[in-house]
């Protein structure tokens, strides 16, 4: 929604989110399988309740305990001052909307995210649009840079439309 030059729009919102459970966890406990199969079948392996029970329970545990700990240790916040979360090393990282540069979607390994360049800061911040509440990140992400970012607001709603 394109508002008139005259009109200002303040926001107060702010929301805490969390990755989704089931996409990531599908996408590491098909890899972290498939990976302990074939190296216990090429080490001579041969033994069918191992490879067929014990084997995948113990991959659904480990899996389910890695997801459900990077699920509720690193969430991320975004709010009218700008986007706090996490970076790859576990390292807290903020930044404010009047920041951003620019943004596009990208995928890795089936799971999209939204990335974010800010004036500034060298890396990128990578915003997981796998989360629990989709329709909400996508509607604050839409009305923060669009207020914002120039830059961003041309095709902000138009990346996020193409990446569900």
């Amino acid at each position: 929604m394109k508002l008139a030059d005259d009109i200002v729009r303040v926001s107060f919102r702010r929301e805490d989110f969390r990755i989704s459970f089931s996409q990531p966890f599908l996408l590491v406990f098909v890899v972290a399988l498939i990976t302990t199969e074939c190296v216990f079948v090429l080490n001579g392996e041969a033994n069918f309740q191992l490879l067929a029970f014990v084997l995948p329970l113990l991959v659904i545990v480990l899996c389910t305990s890695a997801i459900l700990l990077l699920k509720y240790r690193f969430p991320f916040q975004v709010s009218r001052d700008g986007i706090a979360c996490y970076d790859f090393w576990c390292r807290p990282q903020r930044t404010s909307w009047e920041a951003v540069s620019d943004c596009e979607i990208v995928t890795t390994a089936g799971l999209r995210y939204l990335k974010v360049r800010a004036d500034g800061n060298s890396r990128a911040i990578w915003i997981p649009l796998f989360v629990t509440q989709s329709a909400t990140l996508r509607d604050l992400l839409s009305l923060y840079l669009s207020c914002e970012s120039r830059d961003c607001s041309r095709n902000i709603a138009e990346l996020l439309d193409r990446a569900e």
